[in-house]
């Protein structure tokens, strides 16, 4: 994430406290980051589609717990050239055990619109500037939706209604995705929305970053994991600003503050949790 973020321990939503319940996953290839991922119940993580292609060895960082992915799903019709269904589920051999600070991620389910000017938040490890570092700790920072047909234009046809466009708050200030923050979580007030897909360059002026619409694939991600006997712990109502728990009561959750790391190797793929 490029110039303009602050570190994620110093970013509210809405007043709240960050450092809370939703988890944050990162792929590493060959011991590098890559991408971003978040939990979305005991078995399963959400990501992008481009994101487990060409993946490679790696080897395994000190500390933190190996969670080896036993399946890779990415939408069938997921298009590498223009992007459209860039959406992923990966499951992991051994579950994924919550606490104050790892949980799933509550999932935007709605069809509303997000509204044009809503402040999103964005998180990742991803470069700090254009062929730059990555980062070593976990960055966030507020930007806004924009609208479609705007979007449109700039990509030249390219957006559809299951893509979010978001936008920098002040052009004078680089803000938004980079290299490595791909697959990772955008959240409105503390709700998954999407999912890093594409974007020109690092935060260049004018160029939104594109996102993939989780609530558009609602229904796929609820087909592929019922195919497993599961489904999303937490899904929000129409209002996207409270999540519905499944047999529980109607709860809000805020915060991504729980860092963790995911590993992909030729032979097998890996989840590497670490509380850092």
């Amino acid at each position: 994430m490029v110039q303009g973020v602050i570190p994620a321990m110093d970013l509210t939503e809405d007043g709240g406290d960050i450092w809370g319940s939703n988890p944050e996953l990162s792929f590493l290839i060959r011991g590098i980051h890559r991408c971003g991922a978040a939990i979305l119940n005991h078995h399963w993580a959400i990501t992008a589609a481009h994101c487990p292609e060409g993946a490679g060895s790696v080897f395994r960082n000190e500390g933190g717990t190996i969670h080896r992915v036993i399946s890779v799903i990415s939408h069938e019709m997921y298009d590498s050239f223009t992007y459209n269904n860039d959406i992923s589920i990966l499951k992991v051999k051994n579950s994924f055990i919550y606490s104050q600070t790892v949980a799933p991620i509550s999932v935007c389910v709605s069809n509303r619109e997000l509204p044009d000017g809503a402040s999103l938040t964005i998180t990742g490890w991803g470069h700090t500037q254009y062929h730059g570092n990555y980062s070593n700790q976990l960055q966030a920072t507020l930007l806004r939706k924009g609208p479609t047909n705007e979007c449109n234009i700039t990509y030249a046809g390219r957006i559809t209604d299951k893509m979010i466009c978001v936008y920098q708050i002040s052009a004078d200030i680089p803000q938004g995705t980079c290299q490595g923050d791909s697959g990772g979580p955008l959240t409105y007030a503390g709700i998954l929305v999407g999912v890093v897909s594409f974007a020109k360059g690092c935060a260049y002026k004018n160029y939104p970053t594109v996102y993939t619409k989780v609530s558009a694939f609602h229904h796929w991600i609820e087909t592929k994991l019922g195919e497993f006997g599961l489904g999303l712990i937490n899904e929000i109502d129409n209002d996207c600003r409270c999540c519905k728990l499944s047999g529980g009561p109607t709860a809000c959750l805020k915060g991504f503050g729980y860092i963790s790391y995911l590993k992909i190797t030729y032979l097998e793929l890996s989840l590497d949790l670490r509380d850092t």
